[in-house]
């Protein structure tokens, strides 16, 4: 226009017609570059999933602290469940007491007879085995002795010494009376269950057992030497009951 300045809509128009820019640098109907890859659109929900699961997180560990925080009323039923459950996690473990005290000597006899069956047989002879199980009941004579000993250089408690010898005594009262109960190693089964044996006690009640009692032989009152296999010897005594008492 004469004399006049060139209006907005002019300059546009201009540069659509010669494909320039307008001279306030604004190109319109263009859409603004973008820098960098564009971020897909997974990766967003998996970060909006991630975020959601630690608030909720967050959130149930909050309640959980409230929870241990709040005092509870000895009357209410969140207490008295509180004492059952208690009473019988007490209870469970007094019983799991009991019954590895009562299994026990069970197990330790086990173990032994496990650990001395001869290697090469199948099952033994009634009169070796009756001689293994004196050997059983004799296995803390040389502690009884080195414990005899130092008592004399020096004395010292005699509480072990004490329970080992009345123990002994009550296991050869009842194998010289009433008979011994051990495992049956007379028996081929009983063999093979000793040497598949690992330990467990609740496998114990699978070992066979047998009661031994002297024999014309075996006598109560026979020596055992320490290792199983040397010479057996017989004390002077001819009475056995009298000789068993003794010991």
């Amino acid at each position: 226009p004469p004399g006049g300045k060139e209006t907005l809509c002019e300059r546009e128009m201009a540069s659509k017609a010669t494909g320039t820019k307008p001279k306030d640098g604004k190109a319109k109907g263009k859409a603004p570059e973008v820098k960098g890859k564009a971020k897909p659109m997974e990766d967003s929900t998996e970060k909006t999933i991630t975020k959601r699961k630690a608030k909720k997180d967050h959130q149930e560990e909050k309640k959980r602290e409230k929870k241990e925080r709040k005092i509870i009323h000895p009357e209410s039923r969140e207490a008295r469940r509180i004492s059952r459950k208690s009473f019988r996690q007490t209870k469970k473990n007094i019983m799991k007491q009991k019954t590895s005290l009562l299994f026990k000597p069970q197990y330790d006899k086990v173990e032994w007879f496990c650990d001395n069956i001869p290697e090469d047989c199948d099952f033994m002879p009634l009169e070796d085995a009756t001689l293994l199980v004196l050997k059983f009941i004799h296995r803390f004579d040389e502690e009884i002795a080195e414990l005899i000993e130092e008592n004399k250089k020096r004395p010292k408690s005699t509480t072990r010494l004490y329970i080992i010898e009345e123990l002994r005594k009550k296991e050869l009262q009842l194998f010289a009376e009433g008979g011994y109960e051990a495992p049956d190693v007379t028996n081929p089964a009983g063999i093979s269950e000793l040497r598949d044996w690992n330990g467990d006690m609740k496998k114990i009640i699978h070992i066979p057992m047998r009661i031994f009692k002297p024999l014309d032989s075996v006598p109560a009152s026979t020596e055992i030497a320490p290792v199983f296999g040397l010479d057996i010897v017989l004390p002077s005594s001819s009475a056995p009951s009298s000789s068993s008492s003794d010991a």
